[in-house]
């Protein structure tokens, strides 16, 4: 039947093979490939592999009386596998699905009224979690994080609002965070502006970083927000930067560039093509870029900057 080493692969690791046409082929490893071989008498089919789209084909080409049995056997095996999806069905409506988790007023206990403290902090940090975190809204609104929240307090489970209202929340709450960012921003009066490209491996997707570092007035120490995270298409000239970068400062309020002190990137030609126009650019090595503010203010060269971190 075959030649060269052969050894019988039935007892090998890996998933049985359960669909029911194995039944009329065998398997052998022939010179470390496996092979499948059709058991019914007077037959030489083989095949290289377990595909079961190859053997069932041969089946019904060949062998009419097999080919029926299992067609009849498939149709046996999933009826039975809707029945057991139906069977699980029934056993989850019987536990109570989310809809009849939610109408039980009694186990989640009576939601604090919207004029009260407790319902505008729980307010608050749940649409701090749907916006600042990773947490999708789907977790949010599952039955396991309702009940998580029912153990901890069945008052604040109440109150846990749909999806549309959740969306709404975090809305509004962006929009009065960038409100208060624009009105920090215009009280400093100046402020320096940092930019960076990051692209993904292939360029499928490019963003443009946008950071904002001025010195707070109310707080009399030196503040950083980041502004934006901007999808930026390709190509990345210093046309599409300057575009992206204007965007951005526009949603904020500043039409121009004369609230900015200086901006600060690393010394990509086409970032620094987009800010020619300017004319208060200092480059510095990309290396340096992500921890440079953090270490010196901004107004420093990047000759003094060096200085100091060598310590001269």
């Amino acid at each position: 039947m075959s030649t060269g080493s052969s050894k019988s692969v039935s007892g090998s690791r890996g998933p049985q093979k359960s669909h029911p046409v194995w039944a009329h082929f065998k398997q052998e490893m022939i010179e470390g490939k496996v092979w499948s071989f059709c058991c019914i008498s007077n037959c030489n089919y083989k095949t290289k592999g377990v595909i079961v789209t190859n053997v069932k084909n041969h089946l019904t080409s060949k062998h009419k009386k097999e080919a029926q049995e299992l067609v009849s056997e498939e149709a046996k095996r999933k009826e039975s596998n809707n029945s057991k999806c139906k069977s699980l069905k029934r056993k989850t409506d019987e536990e109570g699905s989310i809809d009849k988790f939610l109408s039980a007023k009694k186990s989640l206990g009576k939601a604090y009224s919207e004029s009260s403290e407790k319902y505008r902090n729980l307010k608050h940090k749940l649409t701090i979690i749907a916006a600042c975190t990773t947490i999708s809204q789907n977790a949010i609104q599952s039955l396991e994080f309702k009940r998580y929240i029912e153990e901890c307090d069945p008052n604040a489970a109440a109150c846990i609002p749909s999806r549309p209202t959740l969306t709404s929340w975090v809305i509004h709450f962006s929009s009065e965070l960038m409100q208060r960012v624009s009105e920090n921003l215009r009280a400093a009066e100046k402020f320096n502006v940092c930019i960076d490209i990051w692209s993904q491996r292939g360029l499928s997707h490019s963003y443009l970083g946008v950071t904002v570092h001025y010195f707070n007035k109310q707080s009399k120490k030196y503040d950083s927000v980041a502004l934006a995270c901007h999808s930026l298409e390709q190509p990345h000239t210093g046309k599409a930067i300057k575009y992206a970068l204007d965007d951005c400062l526009e949603k904020y309020g500043f039409r121009d560039s004369s609230n900015v002190f200086r901006y600060v990137t690393d010394k990509g030609a086409n970032v620094i093509s987009a800010l020619k126009p300017y004319k208060i650019l200092m480059a510095v090595p990309s290396q340096y870029l992500s921890d440079f503010d953090d270490e010196f203010p901004l107004t420093l060269s990047w000759k003094k900057a060096r200085t100091r971190r060598r310590g001269i």
